[in-house]
């Protein structure tokens, strides 16, 4: 099951997955090797980035396409759908057995099968509603246990490579970004990317769907 950016809702995620955060380089603060560097004397390199960024959203939705996530959520679908089917069956049942009655059937039998359809269109409901609530929690977890794993990953790999912060964001580019069709989705858009701007060597979204064997 796919996240979308639209949601996370997950279930929404979202199942946010969305992070901010802001950005800082470094670069050499010592004011003798500065003033060296505007007397022509020693030119100061600027620090290397210890800001990296990561596209988690894109990186989950591959992670909850895979069979590890996907089979997990139909398990859990097709259990509930297992335990409506009875009552779906006996609902479909009594409706018949009304509809051949007529509309203008009266009588003990008649009364009977009315009274009976209502309990068990009331209890359908019931179950249908407890249904919705736990598969919407269920998917939300399944949704955050694979976010979890994106971001411990990303975690791991930023301490190898020397980061010492890791920004979430989806990417800038012409393919990533596309006119929204609501200002619901503007926001969204909007907020899903935080960095404008950074260098491909400080992107370490390919190292994570490595890590997490995506390929």
């Amino acid at each position: 099951m796919k996240l979308t950016e639209r949601t996370l809702t997950f279930t929404g995620l979202a199942l946010a997955l969305y992070l901010g955060g802001s950005a800082y380089f470094a670069t050499a603060p010592n004011a003798a090797v500065a003033g060296a560097g505007r007397s022509g004397g020693v030119h100061a390199e600027p620090k290397a980035s210890t800001v990296a960024v990561v596209d988690t959203y894109r990186i989950a939705v591959k992670l909850m396409d895979t069979a590890r996530f996907k089979d997990r959520i139909e398990s859990k679908r097709k259990e509930w759908a297992d335990k409506l089917a009875p009552l779906e069956k006996n609902l479909d049942e009594l409706a018949n057995k009304l509809r051949a009655m007529g509309p203008e059937a009266k009588g003990p039998e008649a009364e009977t099968t009315a009274r009976e359809f209502e309990t068990k269109r009331q209890e359908y409901g019931a179950l249908r509603q407890q249904a919705e609530r736990e598969m919407d929690g269920f998917v939300a977890g399944v949704n955050f246990e694979a976010f979890k794993q994106v971001v411990d990953s990303a975690a791991a790999i930023a301490d190898k490579k020397g980061y010492s912060l890791v920004l979430s964001s989806r990417g800038t580019g012409p393919e990533e970004m596309k006119a929204p069709d609501s200002s619901g989705a503007f926001v969204q858009s909007l907020l899903a990317r935080p960095v404008i701007k950074s260098t491909t060597a400080d992107d370490i979204t390919a190292d994570v769907i490595a890590d997490l064997k995506l390929e």
